[in-house]
């Protein structure tokens, strides 16, 4: 092992910090574990059992794939392009397309000669296709097609495995094909080659281009790949841990990008500098140590933007949320983020924001980002239980006077000492946090003259000592 260079090595990520360090003479030497665990992800580990496809290059226009024909299914396969083509089924059949046709082929198990490949209690053959035009070029691929001999009401799984696209005229690819009853899921796909593609038009896949490919583990792509859409496109993808840097800035969308990636650990920098919507960015990716340079400062819609990132500790760069409307559970179940939020030198919004519902519920957030909430209206479960032990106090830029009746709560965080946020009109508990006497009695002093309405503050430690005369003389019902 002393003599291997550890970028050779096959299966890097698996290996245990001990045992990178006992690499010696490598020429990543001088680089740290994260940085020879990064070199090794998002490369496709393929069964030793399956042929081996030769890669495309960027100069082809071919389109190259495995499937797999499996011993009881009905192993009926599809594909389209855009230009005339060719394709060989890797049966001893070639046949001829017109443009735009969906080409469609049937596999008979027992008459294909390759060799059987046996996995536990499933086996199958893998074929490999080959797709080509007939003209000169052509500007659309896809392998989303679902046949027409499969049932319209059934759920069906795509068949392919490897795939490589090439072609520098391209401007539409499907892979994914996710309408409905139309459903055609490539749950089996390991990995995908795009080669080349047009580098002057956007690269059209209405969204959802790897959606749902469970076990891709890599993707290969050209970082002048120009996409119309981002909307769900790795969406699923939980075998994933890389993903490639790819051309947003056309992208009107990013909402459920990365949702569900949750061996996610290496994703490519987001740079959509017109995109209006941001949510569920980074929904669910609980592998996720590091966000990466983030550019979406035209985005106004961040619910579920980093929800359920256990593991989020750090941010590449400042990202700038200032336009940001909805903030709904936009931060929820972080239990690793401490005061990152609030030290990374984000831009936050002044005002504006209509919802901040359970914004930070039940994160383990030591510091609140200074978020500007004039106007909104709805902080339902804004901390949640989660918070005990760890947040202190919210700051003066959280204004809770247009909070609606029963939509704000600040109770419940057993640690908070005190709150310096302008408070609401209408009843509400800041019940069971840590406050003393003199923070309960602050925030009686910058309470408004409302009558009628109720403020609990019970559970503190100075609950039975406050000077409820404050609130009283202001209209306010007291229950302590």
């Amino acid at each position: 092992m002393a003599n291997q260079n550890i970028l050779d090595l096959p299966e890097l990520t698996e290996l245990t910090d001990t045992d990178l360090l006992f690499v010696q003479g490598t020429t990543a030497g001088t680089a740290t574990i994260e940085a020879l665990r990064e070199a090794g992800a998002g490369i496709a580990n393929l069964p030793d059992t399956w042929p081996v496809m030769s890669p495309l290059t960027a100069s082809d226009n071919a389109m190259r794939l495995q499937i797999r024909i499996d011993e009881f299914g009905q192993n009926v396969f599809s594909v389209w392009a855009v230009g005339a083509y060719q394709v060989d089924w890797g049966d001893g059949t070639i046949t001829s397309y017109g443009s735009s046709v969906t080409a469609t082929h049937t596999y008979t198990y027992s008459t294909l000669s390759a060799d059987v490949i046996i996995e536990g209690d499933d086996n199958y053959k893998v074929v490999e296709i080959n797709v080509t035009p007939t003209g000169a070029t052509w500007t659309g691929v896809s392998i989303a097609q679902r046949p027409s001999a499969m049932p319209s009401s059934a759920y069906a799984n795509n068949p392919i495995l490897n795939l490589e696209i090439a072609g520098s005229n391209l401007t539409t690819i499907y892979i994914a094909a996710q309408s409905g009853a139309q459903q055609w899921i490539p749950r089996f796909l390991r990995r995908v080659a795009i080669r080349s593609c047009s580098t002057s038009t956007q690269v059209g896949s209405t969204g959802s281009m790897f959606a749902s490919c469970g076990k891709l583990e890599e993707i290969v792509a050209p970082s002048t790949m120009k996409l119309n859409s981002a909307y769900r496109l790795y969406s699923y993808c939980v075998q994933l841990e890389k993903t490639p840097l790819l051309d947003l800035s056309a992208c009107t969308t990013i909402a459920f990008m990365h949702e569900y990636c949750r061996n996610l650990k290496y994703p490519a920098d987001v740079y959509a500098n017109v995109t209006t919507t941001a949510e569920s960015l980074w929904y669910a990716c609980s592998a996720l140590k590091t966000l990466p340079h983030c550019y979406h400062p035209l985005a106004t819609n961040y619910t579920y933007y980093m929800a359920s990132c256990t593991n989020l500790q750090q941010f590449s760069s400042a990202i700038n949320f200032s336009a940001g409307t909805n903030f709904q559970s936009f931060a929820p179940y972080l239990y690793s983020i401490g005061d990152a939020l609030a030290t990374s030198n984000h831009i936050w919004p002044t005002s504006g924001i209509t919802s901040m519902v359970s914004a930070f519920y039940d994160s383990r957030i030591t510091v609140l980002p200074e978020i500007g909430t004039i106007g909104c209206t709805d902080f339902t479960s804004l901390l949640g239980l989660g918070n005990s032990g760890y947040l202190t106090s919210i700051p003066a830029s959280y204004n809770f006077a247009s909070a609606l009746v029963g939509k704000i709560s600040l109770a419940s965080t057993y640690i908070t000492k005190w709150i310096y946020a302008t408070p609401p009109t209408v009843s509400h508990s800041i019940g069971y946090n840590a406050l003393s006497k003199a923070a309960i009695d602050d925030w009686f002093t910058r309470l408004p003259i409302i009558v009628g309405q109720t403020v609990t503050v019970t559970g503190n430690p100075g609950a039975s000592t406050c000077d409820t005369s404050i609130a009283m003389l202001k209209g306010w019902i007291v229950v302590t």
